[in-house]
């Protein structure tokens, strides 16, 4: 006996604008014509902090009727310095109580690598501050390892080898996205910390610290592993 089987419409619209990035999902939302020349944007994307394709699927649609909402109220922020100013930080979001969260839950990380990370990341306390992971950007970034360039090593009075700031750009690229998984840092924004040490276009073939050589160093693929 030949079973019938009445036909149903599959929803395609449950997966409409979300999108894989990186390791997890975020959603895309287009900004209509009409609010574009106020937003600054023609598109808004907000990361879902999750890696899980299920979890993904529950979150978007809610994510998705936000933004749609902020879009209406006028309530998007046109550009990422105006968020950074308008935005406020959640409560304990600065670099120290963030830093000490992240090491002190990583039981993936050996424990010298996790000493050096933690150096690391009170370097860049000192350095700014302090501040709420929100005013975290490029130009300060850049002008943090342009410090660590020129600053001495308190333990051998040298400035630091090529090593020592290939680790600092690994943990500190590993530390942003890790606030951007928490939902911490605008997911608009690119990772900060990313390839600081890589040679501008139209520059010489130097190493990290600004010698002429032969060889290119590429510091994204010589992070030492956690």
């Amino acid at each position: 006996m030949q079973l019938e089987v009445e036909p149903f419409d599959m929803d395609l619209r449950l997966t409409k604008g979300l999108f894989k990035r990186g390791k997890g999902y975020a959603v895309r939302v287009a900004v209509p014509t009409e609010y574009q020349l106020i937003l600054g944007k023609k598109e808004i994307v907000r990361g879902l902090g999750t890696q899980d394709l299920a979890e993904a699927l529950v979150l978007h649609k809610e994510a998705i009727a936000k933004i749609v909402s902020s879009i209406s109220e006028g309530d998007v922020t046109p550009t990422v310095g105006e968020t950074n100013k308008r935005r406020p930080a959640k409560q304990g979001a600065t670099i120290s109580e963030t830093a000490h969260r992240w090491l002190a839950g990583a039981d993936g990380i050996k424990n010298a690598t996790k000493a050096r990370y933690r150096q690391h990341l009170e370097t860049l306390e000192v350095y700014t501050g302090n501040v709420e992971v929100t005013q975290i950007n490029r130009e300060l970034a850049l002008r943090f390892m342009e410090h660590l360039k020129r600053t001495p090593s308190e333990r051998t009075g040298e400035l630091l080898s090529a090593r020592s700031l290939q680790s600092y750009q690994c943990c500190l690229a590993s530390y942003w996205r890790v606030l951007d998984h928490w939902g911490l840092v605008d997911p608009d924004v690119r990772n900060p910390f990313s390839s600081l040490l890589r040679r501008v276009a139209g520059q010489k073939k130097k190493d990290v610290l600004g010698r002429e050589t032969l060889l290119e160093i590429d510091p994204d693929k010589v992070c030492v592993a956690a």
